[in-house]
């Protein structure tokens, strides 16, 4: 083990996430029983093409490691405030922060990272695993639409949330978690913003989002708005409850003679 661990900061069925003892160095640790070797390196190398060909702010992938049975990835710790924290913390900036935001997520997509999985390989096999809770014909129906959206070959951060942007005392803003980046389509990564806002109960914030985002990269909404049943049934999987049955809802595309 090359990391000595400290404070353990998350607890997840899938891994555990450590603080280092000299606190410099934040490890995932993924629980073998649950995460599969393969996709444990995968997002460890998912971080090397991002870190390699881009010039981002994201944590610095240091060490890739066994411990034990459990695969882990020791990342540089960014200290600082998430803009999450940011925007409890000043309501009264909120939309300034949501700009900011915007404008963060378009300099992602600015970025090519060639080497990236595509994203609508990784919706299509979702949707064709999602059989036990999407009916056969919607899923159909979400196959189809996805299969007739352009093409696009951006970076894809696939989780950009607030609590993934996070603000150091020297000035710089870091992205976190890049678990699930591919190259694809920007609309379908704003769905996947709007989307979070919306299940945590900000609609009005999903909507200004989606409307920013129209506004700066001169997108028609409908156009974005074609996305949203897909990253829908996309998110419903690894959802429950509520949750789920709200996305579940968004996915039925299927109109009945």
């Amino acid at each position: 083990m090359s990391v000595k661990l400290g404070k353990k900061l998350v607890s997840r069925p899938n891994k555990d996430i450590f603080l280092s003892q000299n606190g410099k160095v934040l490890v995932k640790v993924f629980n073998h029983k649950i995460v599969p070797e393969s996709d444990a390196l995968s997002e460890a190398a998912i971080y090397a093409m991002v870190q390699e060909s881009t010039k981002l702010n994201i944590p610095e992938l240091l060490e890739v490691y066994k411990h034990g049975s459990d695969w882990c990835l020791a990342f540089n710790y960014i200290e600082g405030e998430t803009l999450e924290e940011k925007m409890k913390k000043e309501p009264e900036n909120e939309h300034k922060y949501l700009e900011d935001m915007l404008d963060l997520q378009l300099r992602v997509h600015a970025c090519k990272v060639d080497k990236l999985p595509p994203l609508v390989d990784k919706l299509q096999k979702r949707i064709h695993d999602s059989n036990d809770i999407i009916p056969a014909t919607t899923r159909f129906e979400l196959h189809t639409r996805l299969d007739a959206v352009p093409k696009h070959y951006k970076l894809i951060h696939g989780d950009f949330v607030p609590s993934n942007i996070i603000y150091a005392p020297d000035g710089k803003v870091y992205i976190l978690d890049w678990a699930h980046a591919t190259k694809g389509n920007g609309s379908a990564d704003c769905c996947f913003t709007y989307l979070n806002f919306y299940l945590e109960g900000r609609e009005d914030l999903a909507k200004e989002y989606l409307e920013l985002f129209c506004q700066k990269t001169d997108t028609a909404i409908q156009y974005v708005q074609r996305w949203m049943p897909i990253c829908a049934a996309f998110l419903a999987k690894k959802n429950s409850g509520e949750k789920r049955e709200k996305l579940l809802t968004m996915a039925d595309v299927v109109e009945y003679m």
